[in-house]
């Protein structure tokens, strides 16, 4: 939660104060851990999952052993780093955040479930969703997604960025406008974060409001490209 509100306010101009700085840097170290160690296996085997309800016995449950030491950075997580003031970026912070992106993008990363899987609290005997996991796939969310790497030149330099990118121009037309699937353009209610409420306000009755919108979506992720990637 106290992700949600911090990229909120760091993305409306908000400067942090000294709690939300605390906050923000002991966040960076939480998401820091699990990719510093570089930890791929997530999933519990059968054995751990022998106890488990029956009902629960063929989902995805994630290892004990990762709940307990490490925190699977959620894409709310990847929203306050890239919106990190430059007055707290500093050698050490960005190659801590480029560190956590080399884990996001990397392949064993986005094979994992969309949403990681289900934590399992024996105590409670229950299990929840844990959610929101920072995939890039080509689904409804992946032009707010791609925009979302391009806030980092690390992450622009990755080869699934620029495989994301390259599809994207698959929709041009020679004229330099854009027109993407429509599913794209979600303007329907639902979780921004998943791709709903990208509209721009066009009258959707006009056919040309799906080519207008889609060239501003792409100019906007154009816009943010270091020139070397351009």
């Amino acid at each position: 939660m106290k992700s949600i509100f911090a990229w909120g306010l760091l993305r409306l101009g908000y400067p942090p104060d000294e709690p939300m700085q605390h906050f923000m840097l002991n966040h960076l170290d939480t998401c820091y851990k699990i990719a510093r160690d570089k930890v791929y296996d997530i999933y519990a085997d059968e054995d751990e999952c022998a106890q488990l309800p029956k009902e629960w016995a063929e989902k995805p449950i994630l290892k004990q052993e990762v709940m307990t030491n490490y925190w699977l950075p959620y894409i709310h997580d990847l929203y306050v780093f890239a919106n990190f003031p430059d007055s707290m970026l500093n050698d050490i912070t960005k190659c801590k955040i480029n560190t956590i992106l080399d884990y996001v993008l990397d392949p064993r990363f986005q094979n994992f479930r969309d949403g990681y899987g289900y934590a399992w609290i024996k105590e409670r005997r229950f299990c929840y969703g844990w959610g929101w996991s920072p995939h890039f796939t080509k689904d409804p969310s992946l032009l707010l997604r791609i925009e979302l790497l391009a806030h980092f030149k690390h992450a622009q330099e990755s080869a699934l960025f620029k495989d994301l990118l390259a599809y994207l121009e698959t929709f041009a037309h020679p004229e330099g406008r854009y027109l993407f699937p429509a599913e794209y353009l979600h303007e329907s209610e639902g979780y921004y974060i998943g791709g709903y409420g990208m509209g721009l306000a066009e009258n959707r009755r006009n056919p040309a409001w799906i080519e207008i919108e889609s060239t501003f979506r792409i100019l906007k992720i154009k816009s943010l490209l270091d020139p070397a990637t351009k």
